[in-house]
């Protein structure tokens, strides 16, 4: 069966169907957009380099998981490929800084980016994306190990429009830059720290210079007490999602807070006994006399979440 030549995205995920269908398939290349080959463990390298280079108006690739696709393959494809790629996906890829360098040499025009698990990656590589990808609006670097402050400092003061930011696992940042890093990067939307050596000083800047925010990732953060939690609270009106897994030092006073002043925040928590909930129950009757029932949602919904 001939293949649809409007079609504008292709999913080939674990597909088997490839040799099948092959003549079609590069027919209807031409008008695709957004290729997806996640996680397509049995491809072979000379498969995924004819098949991307026959792609002339691909704007999105997605070649997470393609963990044996070796980094000269990629290499490759990324030097043919003439189209104007915004979004690519790399995670879990094993590339190394010389295919940063040409992605920041033939494809500027990037605004997303993500390098999730590439263990290989420096300093070096992120510092060139900062300077050549001014109009880059989201970065995955989580597990990003060998990442240190020079490379986010280089980021925060020439990627000022990006939107989402995920550096968890980056244990080598330390808190001076994440302390000045949320009063350059204003736009952020969503940004993860989970497992990244923070207090509550980072979060106080966070609150005050990022008030788009919508989606935070703490888990694991031990540093950080109430004193942040409730500034997130009091700052941030259009806060929707807050991790704190594993942040031991946060009590119901900061859960309450927040509660009251985001009744629709989903909220993702360290497990809450019994007593304790019972205890935040009791606590939040006492200051409300008069229930206002938005408030005894916004209980009901976090109380419900602690038990999960």
């Amino acid at each position: 069966m001939k293949a649809d030549s409007s079609i504008r995205k292709l999913n080939l995920e674990k597909a088997m169907r490839l040799a099948e269908s092959s003549a079609d398939l590069l027919e209807s290349l031409q008008s695709i957009k957004t290729l997806d080959l996640s996680q397509w463990d049995d491809i072979t390298d000379e498969e995924i380099t004819e098949l991307v280079t026959k792609c002339p108006n691909l704007q999105e690739l997605n070649l997470s998981g393609c963990v044996k696709i070796n980094e000269e393959a990629i290499n490759t494809l990324l030097t043919e490929q003439h189209s104007k790629l915004i979004s690519l996906n790399l995670s879990h890829c094993h590339i190394s800084d010389k295919t940063i360098e040409i992605l920041a040499e033939q494809h500027s025009d990037l605004q997303a980016i993500d390098l999730a698990g590439c263990e290989n990656i420096t300093d070096e590589s992120i510092i060139m994306l900062a300077k050549k990808f001014p109009n880059l609006q989201e970065l995955n670097l989580s597990g990003c190990h060998s990442i240190t402050d020079e490379a986010i400092r280089e980021l925060a003061e020439n990627c000022r429009k990006l939107k989402v930011l995920n550096l968890s696992g980056c244990y080598y940042i330390t808190r001076f830059v994440t302390e000045i890093m949320p009063t350059q990067l204003s736009e952020l939307i969503s940004i993860d720290l989970s497992y990244c050596n923070i207090n509550n000083i980072t979060i106080t800047e966070l609150a005050k210079n990022c008030p788009k925010l919508q989606t935070l990732n703490l888990s694991g953060c031990e540093n950080i007490n109430d004193e942040s939690i409730i500034m997130l609270a009091e700052k941030c009106p259009k806060l929707q999602k807050l991790n704190l897994s594993g942040c031991h030092n946060i009590t119901n006073e900061a859960i309450r807070e927040l509660a009251e002043k985001h009744p629709k925040l989903q909220l993702f928590s360290k497990p809450f006994n019994k007593q304790e909930i019972e205890e935040l129950r009791a606590k939040m009757q006492q200051t409300q006399p008069s229930p206002n029932p938005a408030s005894s949602s916004a209980a009901s919904a976090v109380e419900s979440r602690l038990q999960r």
